[in-house]
């Protein structure tokens, strides 16, 4: 389970001045209510997530089923404020909320972050915690985000950290994505928005020379990459307004 120090004085604060008591377990996992507490999360909804080529994972989290509004929703242990979905998704019912994420690590064990590109009915934009479930491991494509290359599972597939040098700023934000080598654009595999990957040269974003993403808006990048245009990142060609998926310094945390 996560650490959820802050919640813990969220709610120690609040019990102080009378207010609405946010819940610490909001968006865990449980097994029935009686693992959830608090009027932010006192049910335990069923999640069911389809990741494609037949494989789908499901889990319960603690939430609230009566959102109007992503107001209405606890804050995560990541210190984002939950999303309240108004339509159904993942088969919970409308007005639930769900917990908001910019990376797998902002989940709890068993669940991954994934936006409208993987959820089915999720706003463009969102991203969301859903389940990756118990002993399924979310698919990993080309220039999916991976922790290992036993993640990546096409072949000649490796696990390459992206780490761009922004202009103008100092700030970074590094991930890794499943990838190939290429010697040219034309060696690169084409991703899931239908554009064929950039081949960077060797420390332009990594340390080997590596097919990154191309984009046209940011929902065509997987979670914790922002559609940047190559002019914004050192090293890469400025005379184009070609844009790539890259690992977003205001989501590093």
């Amino acid at each position: 389970m996560k650490l959820r120090f802050f919640a813990i004085f969220s709610t120690l604060s609040v019990l102080a001045t009378g207010c609405v008591i946010d819940n610490p377990a909001a968006y865990d996992p449980c097994k029935t209510a009686k693992d959830c507490s608090g009027a932010l999360a006192d049910v335990c909804i069923t999640l069911t997530q389809n990741w494609g080529g037949g494989v789908s994972a499901t889990n319960s989290i603690c939430t609230s089923k009566v959102c109007s509004s992503d107001l209405d929703c606890s804050l995560s242990a990541n210190n984002n404020r939950g999303y309240c979905s108004t339509n159904s998704i993942l088969g919970a019912p409308a007005n639930t909320c769900f917990e908001r994420c910019y990376y797998d690590g902002d989940c709890s064990p068993g669940f991954a972050c994934a936006g409208s590109k993987d959820v089915v009915g999720l706003n463009a934009g969102e991203q969301i915690c859903v389940p990756q479930g118990a002993g399924v491991v979310k698919p990993k494509d080309q220039y999916t985000t991976c922790t290992g290359p036993s993640q990546c599972s096409i072949s000649g597939s490796i696990c390459e950290e992206i780490n761009p040098k922004w202009d103008n700023t100092v700030d970074t934000f590094a991930l890794s994505i499943c990838t190939v080598n290429c010697s040219s654009d034309a060696t690169c595999p084409t991703s899931t928005n239908g554009e064929l990957g950039y081949c960077a040269k060797m420390d332009d974003v990594s340390f080997m020379m590596v097919c990154i993403e191309r984009c046209d808006v940011s929902t065509d990048c997987d979670a914790g990459f922002v559609c940047a245009p190559m002019s914004d990142v050192t090293g890469l060609p400025e005379n184009t307004t070609d844009r790539i998926c890259l690992p977003d310094p205001k989501f590093a945390h």
